[in-house]
């Protein structure tokens, strides 16, 4: 964790790492917060993230980690790699698989 954190920002970031944790060994946890989670992102409610849904949830995720300074081209890389049927758009599983690989990338981060 960066030096520059403040105390609470540090606390939030154990809070998170905690919570990741859990969610990682506890799948029915997981997928009782999955739907909440991609229906607070799937803003249209059309059943499908699209970009700039993505983005949004990408950053809230990266602020959550601790990390101050989000590159855009990371999200958009992220982006297409999630969008594993190259529609444009990421479906509830692709997304699902997307918030799984964040998670384990940001325990085993943290551990």
């Amino acid at each position: 964790m960066s030096k520059s954190l403040t105390d609470e920002q540090r606390k939030h970031i154990l809070d998170f790492q905690k919570e990741t944790k859990e969610l990682l060994r506890n799948p029915q946890l997981f997928n009782e917060r999955f739907d909440n989670l991609f229906s607070k992102y799937d803003k249209d409610r059309d059943g499908t993230i699209e970009f700039n849904e993505y983005q949004e949830f990408m950053k809230e995720f990266l602020i959550s980690m601790g990390r101050t300074k989000i590159q855009p081209m990371l999200i958009y890389t992220y982006f297409e790699r999630a969008d594993s049927d190259k529609s444009g758009q990421i479906e509830k599983e692709e997304f699902k698989k997307e918030v799984k690989k964040r998670l384990r990338e940001f325990y085993i981060m943290n551990i």
